[in-house]
């Protein structure tokens, strides 16, 4: 049975109380730091902590549910308050997407260093040939999380979905493939994505920037 929409409805087409997984990438605003001082780090529009905890994201989902956020690790206190804020509770990390080079693309330097790393079964060179070295005021990072929270009792469909995941960085922002197939085998659907930058098939999308990339581009259904 379908539920009316309610006036003044903050999400669009989006529908209300229908979805059984929320996605969701946060445009976070956060400042970093280095020896010339602050520095804005988005190139984009941001919101709060504030701002996003008075989205209403329960109007979207059903009474059992999942949402996966996606937070860096900065964010992490900010993340779980977030989940806190809008009704779910924080169950596990769902990935921890660590982003590597292109080796499919044109590295073939690269996959020449991994190789003599194999073959000199140095696990640390391994992993230097295989992900790029990121920004960090310690250590210097790479992966981002995606956080698991639910409401109700959501139904698992597959136990064989791996948390780590390893793709190749691509545009700012922009998340893996992999991790919308591993979401979809997760968990059934209605899926929407919240801040989407593209379109996918068995996906509602809401955001400023749904058309940014096109599904050719991603190789979704590849």
């Amino acid at each position: 049975m379908s539920i009316a929409t309610p006036k003044n409805w903050p999400w669009g087409g989006l529908k209300p109380l229908h979805y059984r997984l929320l996605s969701i990438d946060p445009p976070w605003a956060f400042e970093t730091w280095s020896e010339q001082g602050r520095n804005r780090s988005a190139s984009y529009d941001t919101m709060t902590l504030p701002q996003l905890a008075q989205m209403p994201v329960m109007d979207l989902a059903r009474p059992d549910a999942l949402v996966a956020l996606w937070v860096i690790d900065s964010m992490l206190p900010e993340g779980l308050a977030l989940l806190d804020a809008w009704g779910f509770r924080f169950v596990t990390v769902c990935f921890t997407w660590v982003k590597t080079f292109d080796l499919f693309g044109r590295q073939s330097a690269r996959i020449a260093l991994l190789h003599r790393a194999i073959e000199d079964r140095d696990w640390n060179q391994i992993g230097e040939a295989l992900a790029p070295m990121g920004l960090g005021y310690w250590t210097r990072a790479n992966p981002e999380m995606c956080l698991l929270a639910s409401i109700g009792a959501p139904r698992r469909e597959e136990k064989n979905v791996r948390q780590p995941l390893f793709a190749p960085l691509r545009e700012h922002s922009r998340k893996p493939d992999e991790a919308y197939r591993r979401l979809e085998r997760l968990t059934p659907g209605p899926r929407a994505e919240l801040f989407a930058r593209e379109r996918r098939p068995g996906w509602d999308a809401w955001g400023n920037e749904v058309d940014k990339f096109t599904i050719e581009e991603s190789g979704y259904g590849a």
